[in-house]
């Protein structure tokens, strides 16, 4: 059982303290708590204590076991329990052994181990991994990797080198380590381990780092026993695309196009028939080697006294068809659409030849499907017979589908500038739809969500007509302020009418409200003067409309603004106020 933890506050000695409870777990047979004793952010050391009786999660009583004074802490298979001393983090562990005593915990002085870690894989018990599936990984898997010692090595070799190899860097880690079995036994002893082992079929995968370039793979057994000799570049192949499944291999030549399979036991297959590799691929590659990630088949060269001959096999070399073919290549070429499309061409061991799909078939015996039933006697008639069949069977239907998906793609293209307010008569400054639509999705986007510190930003960022569109906008927000004259040069600036005549319209408002202004002081002197007081006080004239404007180019932001018309009542009331002389109950409405 295992459970991830929550916490507890306590008081010890007057100071409070806080429990933190990690892993709940069983410990022969008894579940326990593996819990950090905290002081605020610091943590004093982690301990174990027994569940003696659980009712909820709120009220535990709890038996004392192993004090909180341990850097960290951890139980191995429900039996061992392993700690490490604080401040030793790269010196070894220390095990504590318990055992039970009249059904209550006991524990003996600790004592310390050669391990650094306990691993199993790449997972280690110490952190337990970052979830339960990987702590159930730790739990159930057949071996774990006491690891002893570990060095970043330093090998000083040509890229050149490492390239032609087909070799990953070797910035690694090298390892001594005891592979032990569940109960913690140890099987046998791995030294300068390259990496970390793995499980290929019945047998173990063990890389040693060498003072060469390629380290050497071994393959042992659970004894720790080699069952073959030391392979230097050993391969490994991804299969159905699980990198779970994997088949290794040697290469037959540093050109790395033929291999030859090793078998889950560690072994190569016998051949009867004389056999110079595999390839991995429906079909010889002659222009150049790839790079095989996915391998779901083999092509099998055949060694005869009449030159090369080829079949196929499946993955675990259980089934293969005998020699079929003198030659069996890939061959691009321009018939799909947009080019790019790529076949198989072979020829049989009478000398015809024929064409197969790309696509290998499913099930069978045979991966490889021909397009017609038929051998030609060359080449060029069998691709000549292979081009009208294509073209309906595959080409045809594929443009087809293309060209569905491009009116698909560019209906919603479309709704995207419309979305965006792309306008075709509006001047776009130079700047390509592409480049200009993601400059209007973060000004657009910013101001539909009221970002307003994020659209000051953006709009200014536009290029053209959509720059002069959004200023007027930004204006109408009270973001910025403009003058008659700035918003008559910008007037000037547009090309699209409707933002020409916007900036008109922001310019005649700029002009009216400077009158009107002028206007209202000259009265309220004009008042001062007959001595009907300070008209200052109150203003029985509507309020004046400000800079607003009803623009005729359509934009719903164009239009005059809720905070305007607040504005206008806050100054209503503010007045009516002062002239009421202060009135602290009056108001206009019950």
């Amino acid at each position: 059982m295992l459970s991830i933890g929550v916490f507890a506050v306590i008081v010890l000695g007057g100071q409070k303290e806080t429990d933190v409870w990690r892993w709940r777990v069983n410990l022969n047979g008894q579940q326990v708590e593996i819990y950090d004793r905290m002081k605020g952010d610091k943590k004093l050391g982690t301990g174990l204590r027994r569940i003696v009786q659980m009712k909820d999660v709120y009220n535990i009583k709890y038996e004392n076991f192993i004090k909180p004074e341990w850097e960290s802490l951890f139980v191995v298979r429900g039996k061992v329990v392993f700690v490490r001393k604080t401040g030793e983090w790269f010196k070894p562990l220390y095990t504590i052994p318990t055992h039970l005593d009249k059904g209550k915990l006991k524990q003996e002085k600790p004592v310390i181990t050669p391990y650094l870690s306990l691993e199993v894989g790449a997972l280690s018990y110490e952190t337990g991994g970052l979830n339960i599936n990987h702590f159930n990984t730790l739990e159930t898997a057949d071996f774990v990797m006491g690891i002893r010692s570990r060095m970043n090595p330093d090998h000083g070799y040509s890229e050149e080198l490492r390239k032609r190899l087909q070799l990953p860097y070797q910035g690694t880690q090298v390892f001594d380590m005891d592979i032990l079995d569940p109960d913690l036994n140890v099987k046998f002893t791995l030294n300068n381990v390259r990496n970390v082992p793995r499980r290929y079929g019945k047998v173990w995968k063990i890389e040693y780092d060498t003072n060469s370039v390629a380290p050497l793979t071994a393959l042992l057994n659970d004894e720790g026993e080699p069952v073959a000799p030391d392979m230097p570049l050993v391969k490994q192949f991804i299969t159905d695309y699980d990198e779970s499944k994997v088949i290794l291999a040697i290469p037959t030549s540093l050109k790395f196009d033929r291999f030859i399979p090793i078998m889950p036991d560690g072994q190569f297959k016998p051949e009867p028939l004389p056999t110079a590799g595999y390839y991995p691929s429906l079909a010889i590659y002659e222009d150049s080697v790839p790079f095989f990630w996915n391998v779901q088949h083999w092509i099998k060269e055949y060694t005869t006294p009449d030159g090369p001959r080829f079949g196929y096999a499946n993955l675990d070399l259980s089934q293969e068809s005998g020699p079929l073919w003198r030659s069996i290549t890939w061959w691009k070429h321009p018939y799909y659409p947009g080019g790019g499309g790529s076949e198989i061409v072979a020829q049989f061991l009478d000398g015809t030849w024929t064409v197969y799909s790309s696509v290998p078939g499913k099930g069978g015996d045979s991966p490889h499907r021909p397009y017609i039933n038929k051998a030609f006697p060359t080449r060029e008639a069998a691709i000549a017979a292979f081009v009208p069949v294509y073209q309906k069977e595959v080409a045809e239907p594929a443009l087809a589908k293309q060209r569905e998906d491009f009116k698909i793609q560019t209906k919603k293209w479309n709704e995207y500038l419309e979305y965006l307010g792309v306008d075709k008569t509006m001047d776009p400054g130079g700047v390509a739809v592409g480049d200009l639509s993601s400059l209007l999705y973060a000004t657009v986007t910013s101001l539909n969500s009221r970002l307003y510190s994020d659209f000051d930003q953006a709009w200014p960022k536009l290029p053209g007509d959509y720059r002069l569109k959004y200023m007027a906008i930004a204006y109408q927000l009270r973001r910025i302020s403009l003058s008659e004259e700035n918003a008559r040069s910008y007037a000037g600036m547009a090309v699209n009418p409707g933002i020409k005549a916007t900036f008109t319209s922001i310019a005649n408002s700029i002009k009216n409200q400077i009158a009107e202004d002028a206007r209202r002081v000259a009265e309220a002197k004009k008042q001062a003067a007959m001595g009907y007081g300070d008209a200052g006080k109150f203003n029985a004239r509507a309020p004046a409309s400000g800079p607003g404007f009803v623009s005729p180019f359509r934009d719903v932001y164009a239009q005059p603004s809720y905070a305007d018309q607040s504005r206008r009542h806050e100054q209503y009331m503010s007045e009516m106020y002062k002239y009421l002389g202060g009135q602290q109950s009056w108001r206009p409405y019950k």
